[in-house]
C-alpha cells in the first residue's frame, strides 16, 4: 500500500520518483533519453456526477490496465491520483520512436470502454517532458509535463503537447496577470461595454450583450479571451461575473428610459458561476436594487453547463424561468451537447457560434449546419441569433433561412453605456 495506488494497484507517486531517479542515473550513463508523460482524463467528473463514483472507479480501472498494456520493458505507468495518470517510456534512442508511441497511447485512451455495463468513450489531455532536454531531475520533469498538459487542456482538451521553454513564459505571463487581475476588480479596472443584436425581420436594435473589457495600466488593453479564463481559473469568475451583471442591469434600466422603449440585456454566465451555490440569489438581487424587469433579461449558458449534473442544472434553469428570465445556449455547435439534448432543457434561444457564420457564403458544410440549426431550433420553438456578422452576404444568407437575430461587428462593436444609444441610432439610419 505504501508503494501502489490502492484502487488501480499501479505504482503510486512514491514509487513513480524512486523509479525517475534510477532511470535517469541510467539514461545519464548511457548517454540516452527518457520521456515522461503526464496524461489527465477530459471531463472526468461528469462521469462521477451523472453515473456514479463507482463508475468512474470501473472506468480508471480499465482506464490503467489499458495504459499497461501499451508499454514496453522499462516503461513504467503510475497513477498520481484522481484521473491523472504518468508514463515513463525509458530508454528513448531517438525522437522518431517517440510519435507513434504517444499515437499509441492516445488511441488507446479513446477506444470505447465498458465499465459495468455503460460504454463510455473518453479522451485525455497529455503533455511530454524528455530528459535530458527538458529536466534534469524528477521534480522538473513532472513539473514540466504538467505544464505541457495544462497547455493541451487550454488548447480544447484531446491534445498533446511537448513542453518547450515558452511554456513558462506564458505560465509567469498568467500568475502576472492573475495577480492585476485581482487588483483590477479591487480597484474598478474593469467596465462594461453592450454590443447590440438585430432582429433580421424589421432591422431593430431588440437586445444587446454585455461585455467585459479590462484597460491595465500595467498591461494596456487586455483581451477577454486572455483575462476571462484567469478569472475562471482562479475563481475570480464569480466576483467579475456578479459585477458584470449589477453594473449591467443598472445600466439597461437607463438606456431603456434613454431609448423610450424596452431592450432585452443578455449576461454571459461562466461555469463556475453557475455551480456557485448562492448564483440564483446573486441574480435576484441584482434584479431588485437594479429595478430591471427579469422578464427582459437573457442569461447566456455554455452548452457544457448543461452536461454537468444535468439534474440540478434543470432545477436551476426552471427557477430562473419561473422568474421571467431567459435562457440562451451560447456558441452553440462547438461544445458536447446537441439540439436533441437540449429538448431536456428549459431553453429560449440558441446563439450559432461565429466560427460557424464567417464562411458560410463560401463553405457547403458550414452553411449546411447553419441551416439544420435554425430549421430544428425553429421545429423546437427555439429563437436563433448569429453572432459575429461581418458583411451584407452573411446578412442577407441568414436572413433568407428564417434566422431571427444577428450580432457582429456589420452593426456595431461594443459601445460604453453612455453611447449606446448612439449605436442604436447610427443602425436605424444606416
Amino acid at each position: 500500500m505504501a508503494h501502489h495506488d490502492v484502487l488501480t494497484d499501479l505504482p503510486n507517486r512514491t514509487t513513480l520518483l524512486n523509479h525517475l531517479v534510477e532511470t535517469i542515473a541510467t539514461a545519464e550513463l548511457d548517454s540516452t533519453q527518457l520521456v515522461v508523460l503526464l496524461l489527465d482524463l477530459d471531463h472526468f467528473k461528469r462521469v462521477n456526477d451523472s453515473l456514479g463514483h463507482h463508475i468512474g472507479d470501473e472506468l480508471l480501472l480499465r482506464m490503467a490496465e489499458r495504459l499497461s498494456g501499451c508499454i514496453r520493458d522499462g516503461d513504467l505507468v503510475a497513477r498520481l491520483g484522481g484521473d491523472e495518470f504518468v508514463v515513463v517510456l525509458a530508454p528513448v534512442l531517438d525522437d522518431e520512436d517517440l510519435t507513434p508511441r504517444v499515437d499509441e497511447l492516445m488511441n488507446a485512451v479513446q477506444a470505447p470502454i465498458d465499465a459495468n455495463g455503460h460504454e463510455l468513450i473518453v479522451t485525455a489531455s497529455m503533455g511530454g517532458a524528455t530528459f535530458p532536454r527538458n529536466g534534469k531531475d524528477p521534480a522538473t520533469l513532472l513539473k514540466n509535463a504538467d505544464t505541457a498538459m495544462y497547455h493541451a487542456k487550454a488548447a480544447g482538451r484531446n491534445d498533446f503537447q511537448w513542453f518547450f521553454d515558452s511554456m513558462l513564459d506564458e505560465t509567469n505571463d498568467r500568475i502576472a496577470l492573475t495577480s492585476a487581475l485581482r487588483q483590477a476588480l479591487d480597484q474598478s479596472e474593469l467596465s462594461v461595454v453592450y454590443q447590440p443584436q438585430i432582429a433580421l425581420g424589421s432591422g431593430q436594435v431588440v437586445s444587446m450583450e454585455a461585455l467585459a473589457r479590462w484597460d491595465s495600466p500595467q498591461h494596456g488593453l487586455v483581451p477577454p479571451d486572455r483575462f476571462i479564463p484567469v478569472a475562471e481559473d482562479s475563481g475570480m469568475i464569480t466576483q467579475l461575473g456578479e459585477w458584470v451583471l449589477r453594473q449591467a442591469c443598472c445600466d439597461a434600466v437607463a438606456i431603456q428610459s434613454e431609448l423610450g422603449r424596452p431592450i432585452r440585456l443578455a449576461v454571459n454566465v461562466s461555469p463556475r458561476q453557475f455551480r456557485h451555490r448562492d448564483w440564483l440569489n446573486v441574480v435576484i438581487r441584482a434584479l431588485d436594487d437594479s429595478g430591471f424587469d427579469p422578464a427582459a433579461l437573457d442569461l447566456e449558458i455554455t452548452e457544457g453547463i448543461l452536461m454537468d449534473n444535468p439534474h440540478e442544472v434543470i432545477e436551476v434553469l426552471h427557477a430562473l424561468r419561473a422568474l421571467g428570465i431567459g435562457i440562451v445556449v451560447d456558441d452553440f455547435g462547438t461544445g458536447f451537447s446537441s439540439l436533441a439534448y437540449l429538448t431536456r432543457f428549459p431553453i429560449d434561444k440558441i446563439k450559432i457560434d461565429r466560427s460557424f457564420v464567417r464562411d458560410i457564403t463560401i463553405d457547403d458544410a458550414d452553411a449546411a449546419i447553419v441551416d439544420t440549426i435554425i430549421v430544428m431550433a425553429h421545429t423546437l420553438g427555439m429563437t436563433v441569433v448569429a453572432e459575429g456578422i461581418e458583411t451584407e452576404e452573411q446578412e442577407a444568407y441568414l436572413r433568407e433561412r428564417g434566422c431571427d437575430e444577428a450580432q457582429g461587428f456589420r452593426y456595431a462593436a461594443g459601445s460604453p453605456a453612455d453611447r449606446f444609444t448612439d449605436a442604436v441610432m447610427a443602425i436605424a439610419h444606416a
